[in-house]
């Protein structure tokens, strides 16, 4: 398992499989993401990225953005299948499955807001689950 990973600032406690944003005041930053369907969307906090760019140092963690990366999840509102798309949630630093929108008949996924597809199911509650990194 990993992915393709770079060091980035983060001045909240970062957990490793927590769902990150780009931080809005701070430029190269990121923090834990806390509104559902974010277009901020950066990445997951990763400890093993099977790749990593960057340069290390004090108050970086490593943002994994490809590959397959363990993700903490939320299937409260929803339950999660294998290949479901996965967006952002209201609670942070955790994705849930992605509903899709009706645009003239076609469903589709709100654009800039995916953080990837779920390898795993979990049915019910919350929990970790490994996810196949692609943000769109």
């Amino acid at each position: 398992m990993g992915g393709h990973g770079k060091y980035r600032k983060m001045y909240s406690d970062p957990k490793p499989s927590a769902v990150v944003i780009l931080d809005m005041e701070q430029s190269n930053q990121v923090i834990a993401s806390t509104h559902a369907y974010d277009t901020k969307v950066a990445g997951v906090i990763s400890s093993m990225p099977g790749l990593l760019l960057g340069i290390e140092g004090e108050g970086k963690v490593k943002v994994a953005t490809t590959g397959r990366v363990n993700v903490k999840v939320d299937a409260s509102k929803g339950a999660i299948k294998v290949g479901d798309l996965l967006v952002t949630s209201d609670k942070p630093g955790v994705a849930m499955r992605s509903e899709t929108l009706d645009l003239n008949g076609v469903p589709i996924h709100r654009p800039g807001t995916i953080v990837g597809k779920a390898l795993e199911p979990l049915a019910e509650g919350a929990g970790e689950i490994l996810v196949l990194l692609s943000l769109q």
